[in-house]
């Protein structure tokens, strides 16, 4: 262990000290400054000197050298290490989000175009449906903002490559499958291009599996998130009647130059897209195959309960149609039905309930239910709770989509696990409100949306501030503790000091609750007078007696309690009668600085001025005792 001494100028021999006014006092004093017990060295700096002669300057030799402590606890040589090398490891350490950066690249641009006029020729007629492929064509746009590979995902799931890949750009690419072999991925490397980027395109040629029947085809194809997207499909059908799900903003059919068939253009699509071509007649006349539901949720959570509101949109349904069961979500019961809708009866198991509904349907074969369910959660977060589930019995799973917002009230925070199924997307307007924190879609059932409620999370950042005054017969300590709580408000701070330190003022009185403030054990609990969700200053004094007899003196430095503690400054004074000499063998963890860059006391007073690293803070709160 280091120490510091601290020393008083030796005063002329003499058989006896002798006292009086204006003249000093003959003592020596010696302080011991250890926060936590770190290495000699964990970080320094070396930089040859060379004896300055007369019209010589001095330079720094190149390159820096810093050197770090190994496991062993030899000094191992770094070369060049940066500030922002070591802000990048802190952050790591910490688990902070590091500087803001571009992606090494995007997706710009993504068309897809699929020839379907064959398809219907291909059908086996007997069976009035066949499973067919269709040849399909790809061109990806991609922008590399910076040299070295960079990866896309591509999707394209359901896609047979028929060629290998053609690339126009610099550089080259790589294509191989997904993980889960589900999509294609795209490596692309090329040289940077200083202040411009590099921009690649893609061309994919392969053929398609479709569903063809004398009444449509339909085909699924899985498309990557672009900047801008769309699918171009070639038909043989004069007017058809086109569904994509999920639904898109655009969509467009343009009839071929010699009346022979269309075009049906989609922009904007993503995910699995699923699309259904059909002669417009005969798809009116079998309305009932082709319903679809799309489902519109709300679910609030208060750390109690989970209420879900939701909309079911019905479209294509039969005539005549009057009567409908819904599946609500597991462990729910049923609040609210809005008209025209209304139960008719309920049923089902507690992890299955369903509710039978009279609704009115349009001569256009579209329905709309609104209604509200609620169910108990597990505050704790041990039992998850499912937070989809609504479907229509009697329509086909695949054509049933939705989205779902999650809004929390209170210090409660949500969380779930990512799901292949479901995708985040932007929430509607009616839910951007205090409290939102999330939106997704599903493009169809079943989706599953498991979501666990926990207690919001405090986190606390304290930033110290010492500073030791050492007199004849005490020291005293004025410590300033800059506080940041993010999260849910917190109660109260607490640091370990040693039980030697009386605590003889805390402060601010409007800030803290000073009648509440307790010690035990070295630890100190100071609570807010209310709950602090912000900034703050809280100031601590508190001193130790000492006999004017003693040459050294010795403390530890007080550690906060914190999920972050920044590097703390602390200064050591004196009285003007005592100089203060450091004792090098006794300090442990602080980094000396220099006075004048830090004018702290007063210009007569002598001081000692040191850094206390957060890294020898943390030391002491998760390490053993020094």
């Amino acid at each position: 262990m280091e120490r510091t001494r601290l020393r008083h100028p030796a005063a002329p021999a003499a058989p006896a000290p002798v006292r009086g006014p204006g003249r000093r006092r003959r003592s020596r004093c010696a302080l011991l400054a250890c926060g936590i017990a770190l290495a000699a060295c964990g970080l320094g700096r070396c930089q040859d000197v060379a004896p300055v002669l007369a019209g010589e300057s001095i330079g720094e030799v190149a390159p820096e050298l810093f050197y770090m402590e190994d496991d062993s606890g030899r000094l191992v040589p770094v070369p060049g290490f940066r500030y922002r090398d070591f802000m990048d490891l802190l952050r790591m350490k910490e688990g902070l989000a590091g500087p803001l950066q571009p992606p090494a690249a995007i997706l710009e641009n993504v068309v897809v175009r699929i020839d379907a006029r064959d398809v219907r020729a291909a059908a086996d007629m007997e069976d009035e449906r066949s499973a067919v492929t269709c040849p399909v064509r790809v061109e990806c746009t991609v922008r590399q903002t910076r040299g070295g590979w960079a990866m896309v995902p591509l999707e394209l799931g359901g896609l047979l490559l028929s060629e290998p890949p053609r690339h126009e750009g610099p550089g080259r690419i790589m294509l191989d499958a997904t993980a889960d072999r589900a999509g294609y991925r795209g490596w692309f490397d090329a040289a940077p291009q200083p202040g411009a980027d590099v921009r690649h395109t893609v061309v994919l040629e392969g053929r398609l599996p479709i569903e063809a029947t004398t009444i449509h085809e339909s085909f699924d194809i899985r498309l990557p998130v672009a900047l801008t997207s769309r699918i171009e499909v070639q038909s043989a059908r004069s007017t058809p009647a086109v569904h994509v799900q999920p639904h898109v903003a655009e969509e467009t059919i343009t009839p071929a130059p010699d009346g022979a068939g269309s075009t049906v253009s989609i922009a904007g699509p993503s995910g699995t897209v699923r699309i259904r071509i059909a002669d417009a007649r005969e798809d009116r006349e079998t309305r009932g195959v082709a319903a679809e539901v799309m489902t519109e949720s709300t679910v609030r959570i208060d750390g109690r309960n989970a209420v879900t509101e939701a909309t079911i949109r019905l479209a294509n349904l039969q005539p005549g149609t009057s009567r409908l069961q819904v599946a609500l979500p597991p462990r729910t019961t049923l609040r609210e039905v809005r008209a025209p809708a209304s139960v008719v009866d309920r049923g089902g198991t507690p992890d299955a309930p369903t509710v039978d509904l009279a609704v009115d349907v349009g001569s256009d074969g579209r329905a709309a239910v609104e209604l509200a369910c609620e169910r108990a959660v597990d505050p704790s977060g041990g039992t998850p709770f499912e937070s989809l589930g609504f479907t229509v019995e009697g329509i086909a799973a695949w054509r049933q989509w939705g989205r779902t917002s999650l809004i929390v009230d209170g210090d409660w925070q949500v969380t779930w696990n990512d799901a292949t199924e479901l995708r985040r997307v932007d929430p509607p307007a009616n839910v951007r409100q205090q409290g939102f924190v999330a939106a997704f879609a599903y493009d169809a059932q079943p989706a599953s949306l498991p979501l666990q409620v926990l207690p919001l999370r405090s986190r606390v950042v304290i930033e110290p501030e010492y500073r030791y005054d050492v007199g004849g017969t005490r020291v005293t300590l004025d410590a300033r503790f800059r506080v940041a709580a993010r999260g849910a408000p917190v109660s109260s701070i607490a640091f370990a000091i040693d039980p030697a330190w009386s605590i003889d003022e805390v402060g601010p009185a409007g800030a803290v609750d000073v009648a509440a403030v307790t010690a035990e054990a070295g630890e100190i609990v100071i609570p807010f007078a209310q709950a602090l969700a912000g900034d703050t200053v809280v100031e601590v004094r508190a001193s130790r007696a000492i006999r004017k007899e003693d040459e050294r003196v010795a403390w530890r430095l007080p550690v906060p309690r914190a999920d972050l503690v920044g590097p703390a400054l602390v200064v050591i004074a004196s009285q003007t009668d005592i100089e203060l000499l450091p004792a090098n063998d006794g300090i442990s963890g602080l980094v000396r600085q220099t006075a004048a860059a830090v004018p702290l006391v007063d210009a007569d007073r002598t001081a000692m001025v040191y850094r206390l690293d957060a890294a020898a803070i943390d030391a002491a709160l998760h390490g053993p005792p020094a």
